[in-house]
């Protein structure tokens, strides 16, 4: 009978140790899962589910100088110099704005945010957006552009890396686009004999793609998840740009990019 007890009481003292080990392992791998470091908030995954390994280490890192500030994210890979390369890129690009600005950048005042229009395993598209004071005018100008990041590479993606650009291509916009509207824009959608898209042709938009003459009328392309948007540049009392979308459906033959 003793010795029943004795062992009952051993077989216990076992079970507890392993019980407390195993609560010690649970508890190390939650806070092993928390403790991780973070710039400007908590580090989060870009959708996790279709981007691996990519971390948004920075959502708001910011340049400052001379009344200028503007707001970019940096990213972290497990391949430390890849990283190196995107945030360079997004920075470069981020920052590539101010060139049209350089010359009288001192008598300005230049604010921009960004969102992210897409994020996959092949491409990070990023939407700038502002506003620049200056003081020889009486009211901001709204600015708009756009980073095209390609994450195997590190890379910059202009237009003509993602997509056959020509006037077959510029016509397929024109007749599908959808007007959509933009984070500067309070009103309602445009109806169709108000769109600025109608007072432009192919070539007019295909110029406006491949090297428009300055930050007025530049027209940049972003990609969502299932369309291409774009802008186009219009009067400021309609908020400077207008913004259109296609679905992906009718652009599917000129994407040359593994979007």
């Amino acid at each position: 009978m003793n010795s029943f007890r004795i062992g009952g009481i051993a077989n216990y003292k076992k079970l507890s140790i392993l019980l407390v080990l195993a609560l010690l392992l649970v508890l190390f791998s939650c806070s092993a899962g928390t403790n991780r470091e973070t710039v400007h908030g908590d580090l989060q995954k870009i959708d996790s589910s279709n981007t691996s390994n990519l971390d948004l280490i920075d959502s708001r890192h910011e340049y400052i100088a001379d009344g200028v500030s503007i707001y970019y994210p940096q990213f972290r890979l497990s391949n430390s110099s890849l990283s190196d390369c995107i945030n360079e890129t997004i920075r470069s690009e981020a920052l590539g704005i101010l060139d049209s600005f350089w010359a009288d950048i001192a008598t300005r005042t230049i604010e921009i945010d960004y969102s992210f229009s897409c994020v996959n395993d092949g491409i990070i598209s990023i939407r700038f957006e502002g506003l620049a004071h200056s003081e020889e005018v009486a009211y901001p100008r709204n600015l708009f552009y756009v980073a095209n990041v390609c994450i195997a590479s590190g890379k910059p993606l202009k237009p003509e890396d993602i997509f056959e650009i020509n006037v077959e291509f510029a016509e397929t916009l024109m007749r599908n686009a959808l007007p959509v509207v933009s984070t500067q824009d309070t009103s309602d959608i445009l109806s169709h004999d108000e769109m600025e898209l109608e007072c432009y042709s192919a070539l007019d938009l295909l110029e406006g793609i491949r090297e428009g003459k300055g930050v007025d009328d530049r027209i940049y392309l972003y990609l969502t998840e299932g369309t291409i948007g774009f802008n186009v540049p219009t009067l400021h009392v309609r908020g400077d740009n207008e913004f259109y979308e296609v679905g992906n459906d009718c652009i599917r033959r000129f994407i040359k990019f593994n979007t």
